[in-house]
């Protein structure tokens, strides 16, 4: 499609309510000039006429021909306390989210350009190569685009991002015209795609038990709507403006993101566990040597890949957490030394990091589809984003 950096995604529509009531032609302007490839985000293609009267058949067909301009047409959302028979299913305090989509896309396109064919001014044939050309202009998310939100949507739930507290913190002051005082929250998975708040909001708040929840609620959505914005952009491969919050929380983003790929970080948070927990030293020589055949078994447990996963998750992590946490596979650990004689060699404080695949922080970071955009397509260069999200007014509802 093009380098990203290249191409802007992002509405144009002018809107009274839910009616769409033209379009702002000095903004598609500014992003054809600015950039390679301008992909609207369209609703329901009501834009369409509008253009037609702006720029002619001829300037609309000549437009679209040029590859200057892409369509993107999707009905898609987060969905928060998913419900059944309009019930809900979770206590307080527990959350889960899921993703909809539209039924049946070709219909919804077929029905959405119909509209085209009573526009004054242009024949009948013209109308047809008009909705032929849009229909080729069409870029589609891939198949798997609901279920690769959700998964990074989990990711970003169980690492204990900033952008959490923050999210909530900014639905507080949205609500109460006042700062949120100082509070801590801990999100647990109790299954998949369901999670726990372990937090002190209700007490640091004064709030009621419903209020709170419905707090968190609306920050952790807020989350979900950046990721989803992200794959957006992932899945057209172009930029997109950000609106004010969404700033924010994706400031936060980058800036934890960039701490997790520094390697010194993890090393860090490693050596802090084994000066806690009192992990076993390796010794090579000395009376002792390293069994590598039960060190290769041991990596690929699951204790092993959650633990990797923790070691990511410390830095608020009490000394006594950590002391629990590294109980269970202290015993493992241990079980790689048999005794001989020679020096010390701290094995795991010294190379632990790349002795866990994938190897490097960086990869193991990249699991997650957005974080991945982000740091191989948009940390190098994050300034672009912000220049846009400032240039451009945001033209994005609040959800």
């Amino acid at each position: 499609m093009g380098n990203v950096r290249q191409r802007l995604v992002g509405d144009i529509a002018i809107r009274s309510g839910a009616d769409v009531t033209g379009f702002d032609l000095n903004a598609l302007l500014r992003r054809l000039v600015l950039f390679d490839t301008v992909v609207l985000k369209s609703a329901r293609l009501k834009e369409i006429p509008f253009l037609v009267r702006a720029l002619g058949y001829a300037g609309v067909m000549e437009l679209l021909c040029s590859g200057a301009l892409e369509i993107y047409c999707e009905v898609t959302s987060i969905i928060q306390n998913v419900k059944r028979n309009n019930q809900r299913v979770l206590p307080i305090g527990e959350y889960n989210f899921g993703f909809v989509e539209i039924a049946d896309h070709k219909q919804y396109i077929h029905d959405s350009l119909q509209p085209i064919s009573a526009l004054e001014g242009i024949t009948s044939k013209q109308a047809q190569r008009l909705k032929r050309k849009i229909a080729l202009r069409l870029i589609r998310p891939p198949s798997d685009f609901g279920k690769k939100i959700l998964d990074q949507f989990d990711r970003d739930l169980r690492s204990g991002s900033p952008a959490i507290q923050r999210a909530i913190s900014l639905r507080f002051l949205q609500e109460h015209g006042t700062p949120a005082p100082e509070f801590s929250i801990r999100l647990h998975e109790v299954e998949q795609r369901k999670f726990r708040a372990e937090t002190n909001l209700f007490q640091r708040a004064s709030l009621s038990s419903e209020a709170a929840n419905d707090l968190i609620e609306s920050g952790l959505a807020a989350i979900g709507n950046l990721d989803h914005r992200l794959a957006e952009m992932d899945a057209v491969s172009a930029l997109s403006g950000f609106s004010e919050d969404e700033i924010v929380l994706f400031e936060d983003k980058l800036a934890f993101l960039a701490q997790a790929c520094n390697p010194s970080v993890p090393e860090a948070q490693f050596r802090r566990i084994l000066r806690i927990s009192g992990f076993p030293e390796f010794r090579v020589g000395d009376g002792q040597k390293i069994n590598v055949g039960r060190l290769l078994e041991i990596r690929q447990t699951r204790e092993c890949a959650e633990f990797r996963h923790w070691v990511t998750t410390i830095d608020s992590a009490s000394d006594e957490e950590i002391t629990e946490r590294v109980a269970g596979i202290r015993s493992q650990l241990s079980s790689f030394v048999h005794s001989s004689k020679g020096k010390t060699v701290r094995l795991l404080a010294s190379a632990g990091i790349g002795l866990i695949p994938p190897v490097g922080p960086l990869a193991g970071l990249a699991a997650g589809f957005a974080d991945s955009f982000v740091v191989d397509k948009l940390l190098p260069e994050s300034g672009a984003v912000s220049f846009i999200s400032q240039l451009y007014p945001s033209v994005f509802e609040r959800l």
